[in-house]
């Protein structure tokens, strides 16, 4: 019985318990698996919380950038307001300065100076003060760059600290002379200076305008350039260029379109623009004069329309030319011829700079006037003595008196600009004097 009975269990019952134990192992397996599993989808829910959380550290960062976007905006707003009445206030001021210097005199006393004359004599408070002797154009008839005279510089800014420093009575002072002033680099740092000093800077002299950098155009607005007389002779780069050598037309419209877009930007009138535009051979063809009027126009610029110093001018439609520029007489000549007629020389004007705007070169020379073919000055320096000690200098007075006719040349006296001078001599021979 016992051997059937194990046979029995040998044969069906233990094949049972194997298979039993292989199931037991199985799920004791798959169990340990759950388990990984179960640890990985804890894992992973321990990832999703974090996701969650990082989730909603970029939903407040998007939702502060968007919030400080909206400061930045009321920021950038405010800023501006701001600018704007700072600048109307500055405007108020400047205007107040020319009311008062153009209304009260300073007065100095002068030592050596004729009994005929008032021994005080007014100071005055606008002087031209040359920024820089360097010129990148080769303009016809202009020997200014084979100049050695005046020297190749520009006004340090040192300088020109010491200067308005030392003659704080100055209020206005005019920079273009032989040069163009945007050669200097120190020249945003002038303006800056000067408009933080109350001193009003012009360049109506006139500048070529050709390379003018992006500082620079929002500097003239930002510290309020005066004005600005541009030298555009012509009105496409084919007539442009005929007489302003190495000079692009292009180049210049682009950069008074840009000051335009800086004075509508600080809601400013300056720095006011002149269009400069000199008759002759290359310019006088009336499509050239009538797209000049016109783009004038759309630049805010007023023309002036002058007369060329090349002699032998003869133009070829004079009615048209006196119709739309203006002027009666087209050639310096004649206009020399009638200027006598009335008692009068060509360029008297430019005479009394000695005493409206004395003019000093870019190292600090006094040259008295802008004339530049004369070449000599009255050696002083006015960097070094200052302007009141220079204009009351024996030679400089005596200067005066010699473009008032009250003497007859220098005498003894040495250093006087305007003894070689051509237009002293015509003055002279012509009995021209300034009166």
């Amino acid at each position: 019985m016992r051997k059937i009975i194990k046979n029995i269990i040998k044969k069906i019952f233990y094949p049972l318990y194997i298979r039993y134990r292989i199931i037991i192992d199985t799920l004791n397996v798959l169990a340990k698996k759950q388990e990984k599993i179960d640890a990985v989808i804890d894992a992973l829910n321990a990832i999703a919380k974090k996701q969650e959380k990082i989730d909603t550290v970029v939903d407040t960062l998007n939702t502060l950038a968007i919030k400080q976007e909206k400061i930045d905006t009321v920021i950038d707003s405010y800023s501006y307001i701001l600018n704007l009445l700072e600048f109307e206030d500055n405007l108020i001021n400047r205007e107040n300065i020319i009311k008062d210097t153009t209304s009260k005199d300073v007065f100095v006393p002068l030592k050596h100076y004729n009994s005929q004359f008032s021994s005080i004599i007014k100071l005055s408070t606008k002087v031209r003060l040359e920024a820089c002797s360097i010129c990148q154009l080769r303009c016809t008839g202009c020997n200014m760059f084979e100049d050695e005279f005046f020297g190749k510089g520009y006004l340090k800014i040192q300088d020109f600290e010491k200067f308005i420093l030392d003659n704080n009575f100055i209020k206005h002072i005019e920079l273009s002379n032989k040069g163009e002033i945007f050669l200097n680099p120190d020249l945003i740092h002038i303006i800056k200076h000067a408009f933080e000093n109350n001193v009003l800077l012009y360049a109506d002299n006139g500048v070529n305008f050709n390379n003018v950098s992006e500082e620079m155009l929002d500097a003239l607005v930002k510290y309020q350039f005066r004005s600005i007389g541009v030298s555009i002779h012509g009105s496409s780069q084919e007539s442009y260029s005929r007489y302003m050598v190495n000079g692009n037309f292009d180049s210049v419209i682009k950069n008074i379109k840009k000051l335009n877009t800086n004075k509508k930007k600080y809601n400013s009138a300056f720095p006011k623009l002149s269009w400069r535009y000199v008759l002759m051979e290359e310019t006088e063809k009336e499509e050239d004069i009538l797209r000049a009027k016109e783009l004038a126009r759309e630049l805010d610029m007023r023309i002036d329309f002058g007369l060329t110093f090349v002699k032998g001018f003869d133009p070829k439609n004079p009615e048209m030319l006196s119709r739309e520029t203006g002027l009666n007489i087209l050639v310096k000549e004649e206009q020399e011829k009638e200027d006598i007629k009335h008692k009068k020389h060509y360029f008297g004007d430019v005479c009394l700079q000695i005493w409206k705007e004395p003019t000093i070169n870019w190292d600090g020379r006094l040259l008295g006037c802008c004339i530049g073919h004369t070449k000599s000055d009255f050696g002083i320096n006015v960097f070094k003595i200052g302007l009141k000690e220079a204009i009351n200098s024996e030679n400089y007075i005596h200067a005066k008196k010699m473009l008032l006719g009250k003497v007859d040349g220098p005498g003894v006296i040495k250093n006087i600009r305007c003894t070689n001078c051509s237009v002293y001599k015509d003055m002279k021979k012509e009995g021209l004097f300034i009166k």
